[in-house]
């Protein structure tokens, strides 16, 4: 065999083997010739502990921590005085208490929680945050107990119209709400960039890609993102769906599952990248951390926060040395926040270059 021969033999090979992979919709998202910048992440002092940290969120001078461990399960903390901290709610099932995990979430005037076992979303002015009576008030419950769909977030666009992802066999991923929680659209496809997965229920592909979202800090814009597919959209009214802009591939997937009219449950094959870790967004960017770390491999390996521009263009990488778990971007400063294992949950902080 001539060496011509075994090059076009593995050519082929190669693509028969990514064919394999994805099917033709894939839009791998490449960072090919982007900058890449080492990034300092500098500890703040915080002296209260973190347990699990699920979410981090940044308003003015005020850091939220949303916490899935501990009696209190938000932390606030103002970054103009590191030693000015406090706690706005607490676990457990009496009055203004929440179990978790919640997702909590911000608009101009309100902060949001949604609380995923009940599938409820309250809310409280953001004004009254450092108040100890907030007036906490349930706005909608997106899913009933008994039913077969089962909501895994809701998030707000602005306070009169909301989103969520589902895990259901309806013909869309995702809904739209008005803000006593009635159902107005629905919109979004489940692309199967795995070809094994048109095979598939749907609840279980959804289960698989559980959403979360972000928002365009002015502009009728959001980000969808799962492990390893992140989606642009826009809006421009509660009676109109939104519409994709953009969907990207960030890294191969395969995974097994189990199924049994009841229950489901999904796992990623060895050798796959944890992925999309969590978003965080700007005017001018999407922040995504990318978990490289592969299933079955010992091997822990640095967190990426991977930049792309709102056109979906990349930008550059910003290389750590950290795992981190939550980011939030406050571009006005200049700086990024993260709360990373060091080895325990850690704050900490980085500056942003132009």
């Amino acid at each position: 065999m001539n060496v011509i021969f075994r090059l076009k033999l593995a050519a082929v090979l190669a693509i028969f083997f990514i064919c394999s992979c994805t099917d033709k919709k894939s839009n791998m998202l490449v960072f090919y010739n982007t900058p890449q910048v080492e990034i300092e992440c500098i500890p703040i002092p915080y002296s209260d502990i973190l347990g699990i940290s699920m979410q981090l969120l940044k308003r003015d001078s005020l850091l939220f921590i949303n916490d899935f461990h501990g009696d209190s399960l938000i932390h606030v903390l103002n970054v103009n005085n590191y030693n000015h901290y406090f706690k706005i709610v607490s676990k457990g099932i009496g009055p203004n208490e929440f179990i978790s995990p919640l997702v909590i979430s911000l608009t101009e005037s309100n902060m949001y929680i949604y609380e995923r076992q009940s599938f409820r979303l309250f809310s409280f002015p953001f004004e009254m945050i450092l108040n100890e009576d907030k007036h906490i008030k349930l706005n909608f419950t997106a899913s009933s107990p008994d039913s077969h769909s089962m909501t895994n977030i809701v998030f707000p666009l602005s306070d009169s119209i909301f989103i969520s992802s589902k895990i259901d066999e309806g013909e869309k991923r995702f809904v739209v709400y008005n803000r006593n929680g009635v159902k107005e659209n629905e919109f979004g496809e489940l692309n199967a960039y795995w070809y094994r997965e048109n095979d598939f229920s749907k609840s279980v592909r959804e289960f698989y890609h559980q959403t979360f979202f972000e928002k365009h800090p002015s502009k009728k814009m959001f980000v969808a993102y799962s492990g390893h597919i992140l989606g642009i959209y826009h809006y421009e009214s509660i009676q109109k769906a939104p519409t994709l802009f953009k969907e990207f591939l960030l890294s191969q997937y395969r995974y097994t599952f189990v199924d049994n009219g009841i229950m489901v449950a999904t796992e990623r094959d060895e050798g796959i990248e944890r992925g999309i870790q969590t978003v965080s967004c700007s005017s001018k960017y999407i922040y995504i951390v990318y978990n490289p770390n592969k299933k079955g491999d010992d091997k822990s390996l640095s967190h990426q926060i991977k930049i792309i521009d709102w056109n979906g263009n990349p930008i550059k990488i910003l290389k750590t040395n950290k795992i981190i778990s939550c980011l939030a971007i406050d571009e006005t400063e200049k700086k990024g926040y993260i709360i990373a294992e060091d080895p325990e949950d850690t704050l900490m902080y980085f500056d942003l270059d132009d």
